[in-house]
């Protein structure tokens, strides 16, 4: 694997290091404002700028826990994924829990899942909620990276329950910059970034880049076609508009299509999970029953669709997932004398399509059933849609007594819509492997169910310095959310609002320069949701309607 960065004016020669990553090569002086240990020319520690509070503070001044690296930090590391970034940050863990790169879940300080089974830390894009995929923004396309474990309910609101993650993207400089990423490895691995960024006019500087990710693992199936592969088209750039002294205006719009292959545990063929097949190694599970896990290389895997997953259609026209996404953000920074007013907005759309579904527009007809005794099949297209509005008003920062008030208002729309055939009925024997007699179950379930979650919050942070080293901070929010959850082929329809009062105090003590000590207290909160299964409530269940609500969860730090 070989890596090659480039500024506009010159390309630097490729010498052998030793680097984070096993086969990486040396980097050029597009990153590297400071040299590669963080000092610079004056022999001091480089200070990196965070916003883990809503304003501007170097890390070495900011009384919380965060891990941030910058883009010349960035460039040595060279990180491809979220992974490579869990073993460089404390308390920071991620896994994908379903095929491609869309079941993201961010874990911090061990908490994961949550009342919904989503990521109970959440990454912001600018400061503004990233929702749906996080994998597609690429991290050459960063300034900085900032992880901020523990709850930030009070300064980022909902789904920060146990931390939050914010990539703060480049800005275009006042003087013209470019450089390049390449990068090509093995199993067709291909890479390719460019950024170019500068002066448009007078007052008018812009920034662009472009994308381009391929990774083709060594599963084959019988097919030809990859499994569990990845690609990603991306593109994105920044407008800042500095129209006074007083008054910057700033735009940024990210577009990227990824496809993401089925992994390779759905296609494996059940029938061959036997004991003393070299492809498997049998484990102690915690229960103390032996179960197989595959090992070693598997050059050509056969797609038996008697025995596949049901979640792969073999009729389908497209094996891969296929996500969409377009983020729009929009920021505004006026100056009034010595105080200030902040305005953050962001809108992000995002279209997923399973991998089983053909070209038709049809859902039902680009649907057929697998002829398999013991399974039926799915398809669903979601929809996710969000906007957000941020104000924040703040006095001078640079006095004893200081304070920021903002308002909050949020709108995150889900879309569900799609189809499930049936399991089919076994008339005699029906084993993994014999399939015996059955009636193929052909009837179809329509899928199509909307969610509406609403957020409105007040929120600020109160400062005041008790002495010259001493300083005593109280941050609050007041949220105020409405969840609403439609089934339209049931016919259900459920709605609940939820609030919270979420602090955190804070108190600094800086002995030195280079040494501070700090005591935080903080309340998390995890949104409330419904479970819209459909028995709950059911005559037979034993169940009943007011189970359909899953509480919000509160933790305490």
């Amino acid at each position: 694997m070989g890596r090659i960065f480039a500024s506009a004016s010159v390309l630097s020669a490729i010498v052998p290091a030793v680097g984070l990553l096993v086969g990486s090569a040396s980097f050029s002086s597009a990153h590297a404002a400071a040299d590669s240990d963080g000092i610079d020319g004056s022999g001091g520690i480089d200070q990196i700028v965070v916003t883990a509070r809503k304003r501007e503070e170097t890390l070495q001044d900011v009384p919380l826990t965060v891990t941030a690296f910058s883009s010349q930090d960035l460039g040595t590391i060279a990180p491809k994924t979220m992974f490579d970034m869990t073993i460089l940050t404390p308390s920071l863990n991620y896994q994908e829990i379903s095929p491609g790169r869309g079941g993201s879940r961010i874990q911090m300080r061990g908490i994961s899942g949550g009342n919904t089974g989503d990521s109970r830390a959440s990454v912001f894009l600018d400061g503004v909620y990233l929702s749906g995929s996080i994998n597609n923004i690429p991290f050459q396309a960063l300034e900085r990276f900032e992880a901020m474990p523990g709850p930030q309910s009070a300064m980022f609101g909902r789904s920060t329950f146990a931390g939050a993650i914010n990539f703060v993207t480049r800005d275009p400089g006042r003087e013209f910059q470019g450089f390049t990423d390449l990068n090509y490895g093995s199993d067709n691995e291909r890479e390719a970034f460019v950024w170019v960024g500068g002066p448009l006019a007078e007052r008018l500087r812009g920034g662009i880049y472009g994308w381009y990710q391929n990774y083709d693992p060594e599963w084959i199936g019988i097919q030809g076609e990859r499994i569990n592969s990845t690609r990603t088209h991306a593109a994105g750039g920044k407008l800042i508009f500095d129209a006074t002294d007083n008054l910057a205006i700033e735009w940024a719009n990210y577009y990227s299509q990824d496809w993401d292959g089925h992994s390779i545990s759905q296609w494996l063929d059940p029938t061959l999970r036997v004991e003393g097949n070299p492809l498997y190694r049998p484990f102690l599970r915690g229960d103390g029953v032996t179960a197989l896990w595959h090992v070693g290389e598997m050059p050509a895997i056969p797609f038996d669709p008697k025995n596949a997953s049901p979640g792969i259609n073999p009729a389908a026209d497209e094996p891969r997932h296929r996500r969409n996404n377009l983020r729009s953000i929009f920021q505004v920074d006026y100056s009034i004398g010595e105080y200030s007013l902040t305005f953050n907005g962001g809108y992000l759309f995002e279209r997923y399509t399973p991998g089983q579904l053909g070209s038709a527009t049809n859902l039902l007809s680009s649907v057929t059933y697998i002829d398999n005794p013991t399974t039926g099949l799915g398809v669903t297209v979601r929809h996710l849609e969000h906007n957000s509005a941020e104000l924040r008003f703040s006095s001078p920062q640079d006095r004893r007594f200081r304070y920021w008030i903002g308002l909050f208002n949020e709108e995150l729309h889900t879309r569900n819509r799609g189809v499930s055939y049936g399991q089919n009925v076994c008339l005699t024997l029906c084993t993994l492997d014999i399939l015996g007699e059955y009636r193929v179950n052909t009837s179809v379930t329509e899928i199509n169910s909307k969610n509406l979650t609403h957020d409105r919050s007040i929120f600020g942070s109160v400062s005041y310095d008790l002495t010259d080293n001493t300083t005593v901070t109280f941050e609050a929010r007041y949220q105020r959310e409405y969840v609403h959850s439609q089934n339209l082929v049931t016919g259900l329809d459920v709605d609940g609002t939820w609030t919270a009062f979420l602090p955190r105090l804070n108190l600094q003590f800086r002995a030195s320069d280079e040494v501070q000590f700090y005591a935080v207290y903080s309340v998390g909160n995890n949104p409330g949701v419904f479970n819209t299964t459909q028995f709950l409530g059911s005559p037979g269940s034993n169940t009943t309607l007011d189970q359909r609500l899953a509480d919000e969860e509160k933790l305490y730090n």
